[in-house]
This record gives structure tokens, sequence and C-alpha cells, in this order.
């Protein structure tokens, strides 16, 4: 297909021209009163834990997978709490990322040998995160009033008006 530029192998992430497509799963880990987030070294911003869906893998298996991947951690009661049709800018392209959300509890402990290099992990009360940027914008949000009812989301930071 012209124009189109497949990411990583096997990865549902895609480019098409300008637009880059992710389908992306992340997790809520929470632990008494307090929240872990993650974010790239070179990032000023947190977010939280998760990647992008391979083919053929379930949300679930690709929840658990980066986990391991980026905490050497296993999970379990793992909760579906939200999709979320996600715009944004970034590095000078526009997203629009499918984001499915869970929640989840850790089975082990971070193993802390096994994190990612390129990563920073901190645990964080809610009272701190409004002192901190958070992307997508929305978490912030479902991090401090919490995630009782699912709930499908459409979060568009990308002005389309000036597009």
């Amino acid at each position: 297909m012209k124009g189109v530029n497949i990411m990583e192998k096997n990865d549902i992430s895609f480019s098409i021209d300008k637009t880059k497509f992710n389908f992306r799963v992340a997790c809520i880990i929470e632990k008494d009163g307090v929240v872990l987030l993650h974010k790239k070294k070179q990032d000023d911003f947190w977010n939280l834990l998760g990647g992008r869906l391979k083919c053929m893998e379930t949300c679930e298996e690709a929840i658990k997978r980066e986990l391991k991947e980026e905490l050497g951690a296993t999970c379990d009661n793992v909760k579906l709490i939200s999709v979320c049709e996600n715009y944004f800018e970034f590095g000078g392209s526009d997203f629009h990322e499918m984001l499915v959300l869970y929640k989840v509890q850790l089975t082990a402990g971070i193993d802390n040998e096994n994190i990612e290099d390129k990563i920073e992990i901190k645990w964080f009360n809610k009272d701190e995160l409004d002192n901190i940027e958070i992307k997508p914008e929305f978490v912030k949000k479902l991090l401090l009033n919490g995630e009782d009812n699912f709930e499908w989301i459409v979060n568009n930071e990308i002005d389309n008006e000036n597009k």
C-alpha cells in the first residue's frame, strides 16, 4: 500500500503519510493509595505502563507481556475499565490510537534489574498527580476519580479546525 510504513514487525502500528496509528494497551496499577506511572527518560510527561498490541495477541495477553518486558513483573485480576479513541500530536506527527485500559494487581514485586533501560518508573500519591503532566490528559481524572464504570472515551487533543 503506497504511503504505508509498518513500524515494528508484528505490532499493530503503522504510518500513513504523516499520521500514525497505534493499537495500544495500558494499565492502572494501584497499591495502598499510590499509583505506578512510567516515562521514557527523554520525555517530560508520565503515562500508564503498557505498549502496542501484536498481531494475533489478545489485549489481556499484551498487557501481561508488556509488564513482564518493562518491569519483570506478573499480574492478575485484570479488569477492563475503558476503551479510548485517542487523537494526539507527538514528535511532529498526528496519532490515531485505540487504547484499551485495564486495572491490574501485581502478583510479584517489580524486578528492578529487569526494568527497561529506556524507562523510569515511580509510585505517586494521588495528591501528587495534580503537580505532574500525565498523557493522555484524561488519565489523571481517571486516576483521581476511580474507574468503577466501564467507559468508551473519545480523547481528541488535536485542534482539527487548524489542520
